[in-house]
């Protein structure tokens, strides 16, 4: 492979005229404009432990935006003041995180966040905006403002005690302005949560958990446009989840939430609805509703490891419109069976890894159609560990609809197949002195749709292929990356495909740690045979530490839209960055 290294000795020579009177009026711009002193103060100790102690960091980011031949699709001025600071005293720690900035719209509060979350051996604090994790299906990340806390004590060498739990405002009240910003109306919601549970301290354990959410109906001034469309909820999980390891090689995992969930707080009690189940009777913790609804979810599964293979099963459920408030966002109506398998040969250098599964939609059957869904997958990874390395990875996923009542008069079956392929490799030409290297990645991407009565599959493809090399001047720390990209995308009665070259030249400058990068960028486009646009994307950053503890990053990114077909389409945007953080 010799005959392919490539001698860059004349472009290196170059680069390094190009760079060295930038870098130097870099650095007289920032030192000259810059001169910032932060003192800290030693606030005592008692006998020879440092009393307090103070860490963290503290930053600003400022960004700038125009644009030339179009509307602006953003403020021309934008920051974010953010801050991590733990506080540590005789041993506590007391981590405190701030952020402030500005919205784009501009019907809603700037936002702005401030929390702490101290702890002490077993015990944390959470105080101010914090999210929390009891599991999966009842709280589960979702950020509050309020109070919670963690305490998992040891009771014994191989019992631990579970407990947590948290109060606080999880959605703020948003008062209707007018039909526009109606869809952004929201009433006051508070919710909290306990759970309590048993351990071994590593790894085992059992947990039970209560999560309650409720809105306030009288938070918001509902008009009469905006009362249809926002309704109070309200939601009572319980929920168990338990993972149990044996012999440090069998993992077994188990999640599972009942839930009800009232869709509108204001329809008329009906006790009977929840009868025969587990939110039956329990008086002011929740009130049956005729909107109210109860919903299971559960997953859990199986995984053996050892040294050289590892396999696994894993089995999910969850009910058509199962809700939790705790959680953001997640796939209802859904069952689904998989299995994994992974393994390592040739001394490590083979990875194989596998899956396969079936999934299934329409659980209560209450829709006119069931979508069935197979999934299988496979990747094989190759690293000699001196030169070269290579993956591929393939994956078939088919999903088949069924009509389950006669709501269809044109099709009764629809059969989807999705497949993937996609192979990359890394092989370095010069492993001594300037080391050099070159890579190709390669993806595709083929869909095809078919109902009963169609003669002709509906097909997509969608097909990338990019290569580059790399080149590292050790003794000048300088880089070069060349690279070149083509992508297609081909489906009925549509046809496009960009390509073009990207350049990327970086210099670290010494050991002060200041590093400079340049970019370019161009795309040509064709659609449907025809030249339609050129892009072009110029890139300059700097990043620079000073003083150990302080650091400066500039960025600016300058884009063009050349348009061929239509010149009045054309435009450029250009953006910016300005960021400073110190850290102690």
């Amino acid at each position: 492979m010799n005959c392919f290294v490539i001698k860059l000795d004349t472009m290196r020579a170059f680069l390094k005229q190009v760079f060295q009177p930038s870098v130097s009026l870099f650095g007289v711009l920032l030192f000259s404009c810059l001169s910032v002193s932060v003192f800290s103060q030693d606030l005592g100790s008692v006998g020879k432990k440092e009393a307090v102690k103070v860490s963290g960091n503290i930053g600003l980011n400022t960004g700038f935006y125009a644009a030339n031949g179009r509307e602006s699709r953003r403020d021309p001025f934008l920051y974010l003041l953010n801050a991590n600071i733990n506080f540590n005293i005789y041993g506590v720690n007391i981590p405190f995180s701030a952020i402030y900035s500005q919205q784009e719209t501009n019907f809603l509060q700037p936002f702005n966040q401030f929390g702490l979350s101290p702890y002490y051996k077993n015990l944390k604090i959470h105080l101010g905006y914090r999210a929390m994790n009891f599991s999966s299906f009842t709280l589960n990340g979702h950020t509050f403002l309020g109070a919670g806390f963690e305490f998992n004590p040891m009771l014994t060498e191989n019992i631990q005690l579970r407990t947590g739990g948290m109060y606080g405002r999880l959605r703020r009240a948003v008062e209707p302005r007018d039909s526009l910003f109606n869809r952004n109306l929201s009433y006051k919601r508070m919710g909290y949560s306990a759970k309590v549970g048993v351990g071994n301290g590593a790894g085992s354990f059992v947990d039970f958990i209560l999560f309650k959410a409720k809105d306030d109906v009288n938070s918001i001034d509902i008009n009469q446009e905006a009362f249809s469309k926002i309704s109070p909820a309200e939601n009572l999980v319980f929920g168990v989840v338990a993972e149990h390891t044996i012999a440090q090689k069998l993992l077994l995992k188990f999640d599972y939430s009942s839930s009800a969930y009232t869709r509108d707080t204001r329809s008329g009690e009906d006790p009977e609805i929840s009868n025969g189940t587990l939110f039956n009777n329990l008086g002011t913790l929740f009130t049956p509703k005729a909107s109210s609804q109860f919903r299971s979810a559960i997953k859990g599964g199986i995984q053996y490891e050892l040294d050289a293979f590892s396999v696994g099963l894993n089995y999910q459920r969850i009910d058509t419109d199962f809700r939790t408030l705790g959680a953001y966002f997640f796939l209802n109506d859904i069952e689904d069976y998989t299995a994994n398998f992974s393994a390592k040969v040739y001394q490590d250098k083979v990875r194989l890894t596998s899956s396969v599964g079936w999934q299934r939609n329409n659980l209560s059957q209450d829709k006119s159609a069931r979508t069935t869904r197979f999934i299988a997958a496979l990747g094989l990874t190759y690293n000699s560990g001196n030169r070269w390395n290579f993956g591929l990875n393939a994956s078939n996923y088919s999903s088949f609809l069924t009509v389950v009542q006669d709501q269809f008069s044109d099709s009764s079956n629809v059969f989807q197949v999705s497949q993937n392929l996609s192979f990359n490799t890394d092989y370095l030409l010069v492993q001594e002195g300037d080391q050099q290297s070159i890579w190709a990645n390669i993806g595709l991407q083929k869909g095809a749709f078919r109902d009963e009565y169609q003669i002709d599959n509906m097909e997509s493809q969608f097909v990338t292929f990019s290569t580059g090399h790399r080149i590292r001047w050790r003794k000048d720390n300088l880089n070069l990356n060349t690279s070149f990209t083509f992508t297609s995308n081909t489906a009925p009665g549509f046809e496009s495909l960009f390509f073009g070259p990207n350049v990327n030249v970086s210099k670290r400058l010494g050991k002060s740690g200041t590093r400079i990068s340049l970019g370019t960028t161009y795309v040509f486009g064709f659609q449907d045979g025809t030249y339609t646009y050129d892009l072009m994307t110029n890139r300059i950053s700097l990043s620079t530490r000073f003083k150990k503890r302080h650091r400066l990053s500039l960025g600016t990114v300058l884009f063009f839209k050349q348009d061929k077909v239509n010149s009045s389409f054309s435009y450029s945007e250009i953006k910016g960055n300005l960021g400073y953080r110190y850290s102690f």
